[in-house]
């Protein structure tokens, strides 16, 4: 398919259009000078107001397309200490047959940074997730038992040798 300069006009007018509602965002933690990024394969150690809306994969694995759609709330209670809902809506079509969805288990979390050392920008939390049984479709695997992971984040920035 070729693209005219009307597709392009009007991905340029988009594209501006979303820039122009842009606002400054904070970051999300520091420890001493060193920020650190949030990332996507683990979750960080800071306790603090986090909005996910939403998050959005796609696997294909094993015959199986799954996409899922995903959310996650965090509030700072007290000063270093959060409370967390997330949750999950899937789509998946197994190949040859017909597709199924339904939300996830929701999972409550909590977190607590413990001990931070400025100078060698280090943070340590704790934590927990309880994944609710129960509380999903059992059409797309959600599991009738409830589990609880108890949580240990650690991060330090590794200075490169001199």
């Amino acid at each position: 398919m070729k693209s005219g300069p009307g597709q392009l006009a009007v991905s340029g007018a988009v594209i501006a259009a979303t820039g122009m509602g842009a606002i400054p965002a904070s970051a999300h933690g520091f420890v001493g000078d060193r920020f650190f990024p949030p990332t996507i394969a683990t979750d960080d150690p800071f306790a603090t107001d986090e909005l996910l809306l939403p998050s959005v994969s796609y696997i294909k694995s094993q015959g199986v397309a799954t996409t899922d759609i995903g959310f996650e709330f965090d509030k700072e209670i007290f000063p270093k200490f959060a409370l967390g809902v997330s949750g999950d809506w899937l789509y998946l079509k197994p190949d040859g047959r017909s597709s199924v969805n339904g939300f996830d288990n929701v999972t409550l979390s909590a977190k607590y940074q413990l001990w931070q050392n400025d100078p060698h920008e280090a943070v340590f939390s704790i934590g927990g997730k309880w994944e609710i049984g129960g509380s999903g479709d059992s059409l797309v695997g959600a599991a009738s038992a409830s589990t609880f992971s108890p949580t240990v984040f650690f991060w330090q920035r590794l200075r490169r040798p001199a």
